[in-house]
């Protein structure tokens, strides 16, 4: 980790993700067997990590493809990358080399950039790409407490998202849902190192298209998905159909973000370690078994009750959340924080709704996948793309 440990004075109440960020996520009506269970399940998990750790050390840390081997130490270890057992010491370094640097980066070309934007915002050109790079960071990762105004980490996510704005591009923009995926690299990374990171993931994966502002390969993957929904859900691809509810209400939040936005934290962090390993067609993986889960708040004919499902405001999913928090007052009402800074956050919502980091990947597991349907349906659509 970097810049994150220097947040100092953690409170008694915090509890440590597996992405090793500690923030606080007391509740002062916790039921006795809920903190029981979520404790058996920390020791469990903590000791899958350390059975894992010198697998991670003496074979994948060496040479991380030997994941790809056809082999059975192979497919043992690409199971341990996609269990969520990556050590959280070598995070950084594994998704730098699972990225790579395919356009061929100078170390400077970090500096460079924060050169230009700086010099840019002296002459008043980056105004709007200021608002709206802040605005995302306003909401990117609440819970943790790092990345908004005045907050430790704030100004390097800043600094990385202008950088990005301005590198190679002739007038500058800011792509919506980019802070996330910055701030998770940042998180374990160094500065210069995420934003080589970040300009090639995006410039080697479906995120390119997601933030690009021309919205016609976001179409094409918008089909994509419908066929894939179609052929894996038809009830709910009919009922989509009728009321017109495209991909872009919940594709494109989900995506533009890498699903950060609204999940719990470790479970982005291990969707983002196997979107990483396996490229584009995970994150729409992601999407199916997302819908699977939400399924049966999928059929209400409300459309904005149902974009409430997937903006994470769904009133029932909200009320009980309140509820186990300590949100609501003794006369009914509710308050929007409690005197210890605990408030609903999206990934509360979704975590309510089913969306738990064993249930999404259970379902990853058994959803039946085929690559060679994708691969046929990108080339169809995104014929470059292949």
């Amino acid at each position: 980790m970097h810049a994150a440990s220097r947040e100092a004075g953690q409170p008694p109440s915090a509890k440590t993700t597996s992405v090793g960020i500690s923030y606080s996520r007391a509740c002062p009506r916790a039921d006795r067997r809920h903190r029981a269970e979520a404790e058996a399940r920390a020791a469990a998990r903590n000791a899958t990590l350390a059975n894992a750790f010198p697998d991670w050390e003496k074979h994948i840390l060496p040479n991380w493809r030997v994941v790809f081997h056809d082999d059975s130490q192979g497919r043992y270890l690409r199971r341990l990358w996609w269990n969520g057992t990556m050590p959280v010491r070598w995070r950084g370094r594994l998704w730098s080399m699972c990225i790579g640097n395919g356009l061929a980066m100078p170390k400077t070309a970090f500096a460079r950039a924060t050169d230009r934007a700086q010099h840019l915002r002296r002459e008043g050109k980056l105004v709007e790409v200021e608002a709206a790079a802040k605005e995302d960071v306003k909401r990117t990762l609440p819970a943790l407490k790092l990345f908004q105004e005045d907050r430790v980490m704030h100004d390097d996510l800043m600094e990385l998202l202008l950088a990005w704005s301005v590198y190679e591009q002739r007038t500058p923009r800011y792509a919506e849902g980019l802070a996330f995926p910055a701030a998770l690299l940042l998180l374990n990374m160094s500065r210069p190192d995420a934003f080589v990171s970040l300009v090639n993931l995006i410039h080697k994966s479906v995120l390119r298209s997601f933030y690009s502002p021309d919205p016609q390969d976001r179409e094409a993957y918008y089909r994509v998905f419908d066929t894939l929904l179609a052929d894996h859900m038809p009830k709910v691809y009919a009922n989509f159909s009728s009321q017109v509810v495209r991909p872009s209400l919940y594709l494109a939040p989900w995506l533009s973000t890498v699903y950060i936005a609204f999940l719990p934290l470790d479970l982005a962090t291990r969707i983002f370690d196997v979107f990483l390993l396996e490229g584009d067609s995970f994150a729409f993986r992601v999407a199916l078994v997302l819908l699977q889960i939400l399924e049966p708040r999928l059929f209400n004919p409300n459309l904005d009750e149902l974009a409430a499902v997937f903006q994470g405001t769904d009133k029932g999913a909200v009320g009980v959340v309140r509820r186990e928090k300590g949100l609501l007052t003794a006369d009914g009402g509710s308050r929007e924080e409690t005197d210890e800074g605990i408030r609903v956050e999206t990934e509360d919502v979704y975590t309510e709704m089913g969306a738990t980091e064993e249930r999404v990947f259970a379902r990853l597991h058994e959803l039946e996948w085929k690559e060679e349907t994708w691969l046929r349906l990108v080339e169809r659509e995104l014929p470059e793309a292949v």
